[in-house]
This record gives structure tokens, C-alpha cells and sequence, in this order.
């Protein structure tokens, strides 16, 4: 009897379990289908400000984003990279082109790029930038991840050869020449892309030119022997000369224009922008400046070989395409006394303009941080002796 009233409570028990089990999942089953009005509450996150990202489809049902990180992080275009530039012990004459930087100018727009002369920002730099007229006697302690940077734009007689301590310091160079891994010539020109504008009255200038050549030059013994190459001219044709190595005075000397050269290019026919050296692609303010600053007068140039590559056809003359002094005399005569020839070689410079220091200098520096990005942080190599690299069988 006792067990068979045992085994009825034990179904009873069981009976009753499935019947509250059953009712409790319904109910569960029930409530999440249910629209939010139901008996169950819809709980959400409070949400500021409108962050609706659009609709689901569902009516008047819009999805909600949940803000679990600040919203700057949620910012489709990441924040630029930073790259900074120090120049280290700057010479004077180019702080005015670093203060005049403006990184908003780079074609590249992947990154900011910031320069600075303040040697206490040395070790978050990522490129440091040595000039051989103020190098430290010692490298100073180098970070791991940084770039050095050797700037001359001298030729190998003029360039200050650091000791042998700076000989496998530097991964990169800067220099005018075009092969550098930073190039920085001392302009470049290029073609107008309109042509029309002001119109000159060639004839007139022609006419105002009373006088054939000049050159003005501040240093007289150099590698070039261009004293003696004018001397010799001088035999054969009319050069004024002007400085320390001529027989006239004519202001201050200067990189930048000067009134006096201004006055010059009106009155005289051919300019002579001798350079000290002639080395591959070295090629100086002298005759950008020509360019530049658009005055009425054609160059001549002592070289170098490579110079029909970057300056345009047809409107300068270079020494190195004829024999002698006397052969280039026949032909200078020869266009300076023919208005026809002459104006040729002068409306043909019309259509170029060039780029000074100051803006080439800026450009460089962008070349600088796209080089950065490109490496994207990727340490490279130092040059195992960069003067040799650099000047191998160069001057």
C-alpha cells in the first residue's frame, strides 16, 4: 500500500514540474516576439544627439548606434601621420625658407609635414638634416628609427668633408644634383601654360640695348678658369665686367635680384653667368635669376654638358658647344647684331618661368615627408661612406 501511494506522489510531482516548466518557456516564448509594448520592458542605452545611421526596412523602425567609443575614433579618414623635420644648426640664410614653409602646399596629402630648427626636438624627429657648413665634430646620439640627412649644394672643391666619424651616418643626400635621394637645385623652369599676357615692345628693347655682354663674379681664382675665359672673349667682343674679379663696382653682392643687375639686362645684350665649377647639373642663382625675375637679356653659360637636359632650348648659349672663345665671339656677334635673330632667343625665353630657391626649397621638403610616407616607417640603410657615394669620380 505504502509503495503504491509512493509511486502515485512521484507522478504527481513529476505532473506537476511539466505543467509549470511548459507555462514558463511559453510565456518566455511569447514575450520576445511581442512588440516592445508588451508586458516585458525595452530596455536601451540612453543615446545623445541624433545617431541614426539609417533605415532597416522596417516602417518607421530606424537602427540606433551605440557610441561605446568616443566619435572622433569613428571618423571614416584616420588622422594624418606627422612627419618632423629638423634642420640642425641651420645656417642663417635659410631660416627665412623654413619660417616660410607652409606644409598646406604639398601636392601630398597623406600626411602633415613639419619643420623645425629647435635642437631640443631632436629625438622625436624622424629626419635630422646635417649642412656641411655646420656639422657638429661629433654625430650626435643617433635614435634608431631616424634618417640623416647630408645638405651641400656646393661641388665637391667648395663642400666641408665632415671627419671620418659622419662617414656611414647618412641614408640620404641633398644636393642640385638630379640624382640626389633629396634633389634641391637652386631653381627650376618650366613652360608658361598661357602664353598671352603682357605684351613687350621688342623692338624698343632692342634699341635700348647700347651694350653687348657683362659678368659680374666675387670670386676670381676657381676651378672653372672663368677669369681667363673672359679675358680671352674680351679680344674679340665688349664685356663689361663687374665685382671683386671686374673692373666695376655694382651694388652688394646677393643671391636675390638686385636694382643693379635689373639695370644691366636693359642695357646690354648678353649676360654671362659663369659658374665656379663645372660638375654635372651644378647650375646657380646666376642664371635662374634671369628666369625668375624675367629680364630682357639672353645667358651664356660655361656649362655644364648635361645643362640642355633641364634649361630650355633656344634661350640661353653654353661655351661647351664651341671650340673656343673666339668661335663663340663670331657667333655672339652674329645674333647680337641681327635684331631678327636676336629677339628670337629672347621672345623664346618669354615662354618659360622658373622657380627661385625659396619655392624649390619648400618643394624639396615635400618630396622629404612623401619619401616618409612611402617608407611608411621601414628603417633603411645607412651609405657605408656617403662622400665617397657622393662624389666618386665627380667634382
Amino acid at each position: 500500500m505504502i509503495t503504491k501511494m509512493k509511486s502515485y506522489l512521484e507522478g504527481f510531482v513529476i505532473a506537476v514540474f511539466t505543467i509549470v516548466s511548459t507555462i514558463f518557456f511559453l510565456g518566455f516564448f511569447l514575450s520576445s516576439s511581442s512588440p516592445s509594448n508588451g508586458s516585458f520592458t525595452n530596455i536601451e542605452p540612453k543615446i545623445e544627439g541624433d545617431d541614426f545611421i539609417g533605415d532597416t526596412g522596417l516602417g518607421s523602425e530606424k537602427l540606433r548606434v551605440v557610441n561605446l567609443v568616443p566619435r572622433d575614433s569613428l571618423q571614416d579618414t584616420p588622422a594624418k601621420k606627422t612627419w618632423r623635420i629638423l634642420w640642425y644648426n641651420i645656417p642663417f640664410y635659410l631660416v627665412p625658407y623654413v619660417k616660410n614653409f607652409q606644409a598646406k602646399t604639398c601636392k601630398n596629402k597623406k600626411s602633415n609635414c613639419l619643420l623645425t630648427t629647435d635642437i631640443k626636438q631632436f629625438n622625436m624627429s624622424d629626419v635630422v638634416v646635417f649642412t656641411h657648413t655646420s656639422i657638429p665634430g661629433r654625430p650626435p646620439l643617433k635614435r634608431k628609427s631616424q634618417i640623416w640627412c647630408f645638405n651641400s649644394l656646393e661641388t665637391r672643391a667648395i663642400t666641408h668633408h665632415p671627419s671620418n666619424l659622419w662617414k656611414d651616418k647618412f641614408e640620404w643626400i641633398m644636393s642640385y644634383r638630379r640624382d640626389a635621394d633629396i634633389v634641391r637645385p637652386y631653381g627650376k623652369i618650366f613652360r608658361k601654360k598661357h602664353l598671352h599676357g603682357v605684351q613687350k615692345n621688342y623692338t624698343e628693347l632692342f634699341r635700348q640695348k647700347t651694350k653687348f655682354g657683362v659678368w659680374m663674379s666675387s670670386h676670381c681664382p676657381v676651378p672653372s678658369r672663368r677669369k681667363a675665359y673672359i679675358e680671352e672673349l674680351q679680344k674679340y667682343v665688349s664685356v663689361d665686367t663687374y665685382g671683386t674679379c671686374g673692373k666695376q663696382k655694382c651694388g652688394t653682392r646677393t643671391n636675390a635680384i638686385s636694382e643693379c643687375l635689373k639695370t644691366l639686362s636693359k642695357e646690354h645684350k648678353f649676360y654671362f653667368s659663369f659658374e665656379n665649377n663645372i660638375c654635372r647639373d651644378y647650375t646657380t642663382e646666376k642664371l635662374f635669376n634671369l628666369y625668375v625675375h624675367n629680364l630682357d637679356i639672353i645667358p651664356v653659360i660655361n656649362g655644364p654638358p648635361q645643362a640642355s637636359q633641364y634649361l630650355p632650348k633656344g634661350t640661353y648659349l653654353n661655351t661647351m658647344d664651341f671650340s673656343s672663345p673666339k668661335a663663340l665671339a663670331e657667333t655672339l656677334q652674329k645674333i647680337g647684331s641681327n635684331e631678327t635673330l636676336y629677339l628670337q632667343y629672347l621672345k623664346e625665353k618669354d615662354k618659360y618661368f622658373a622657380l627661385g630657391e625659396m619655392e624649390v626649397f619648400g618643394e624639396s621638403m615635400c618630396n622629404v615627408c612623401e619619401k616618409l610616407d612611402q617608407l611608411g616607417g621601414k628603417q633603411i640603410p645607412t651609405k657605408p661612406d656617403f662622400w665617397e657615394y657622393q662624389y666618386n669620380k665627380e667634382c
